[in-house]
């Protein structure tokens, strides 16, 4: 089964791990991005082609510009081409 973990640490001060683990049946093109609570997309972490098994990805708090995001809550978002997974993030500055 295709699972997003909870981020660690959370809250975060700084930067968060997350890991992922990718299903047989959804092994393919992944995405795993991370959005404000206004559904802004702040930064891509992973884009590309998994085959199955367990990843692990790191924010390392900046947005896609490499500016500091502010505190706050933002989500992580796992996509595959069967499922859309989501894990809040709580980030304190």
């Amino acid at each position: 089964m295709t699972v997003l973990g909870a981020p660690r640490p959370s809250p975060t001060r700084g930067p968060a791990s997350l890991s992922y683990a990718i299903a047989p049946a959804e092994a393919g093109r992944v995405s795993l991005r991370v959005y404000d609570v206004a559904g802004r997309m702040v930064r891509t972490l992973f884009d590309g082609e998994r085959r199955t098994g367990r990843y692990d990805a790191h924010w390392d708090g900046a947005d896609a510009s490499g500016a500091p995001a502010r505190g706050g809550i933002y989500f992580a978002r796992l996509e595959t081409a069967g499922r859309r997974l989501t894990q809040r993030i709580v980030t304190l500055r």
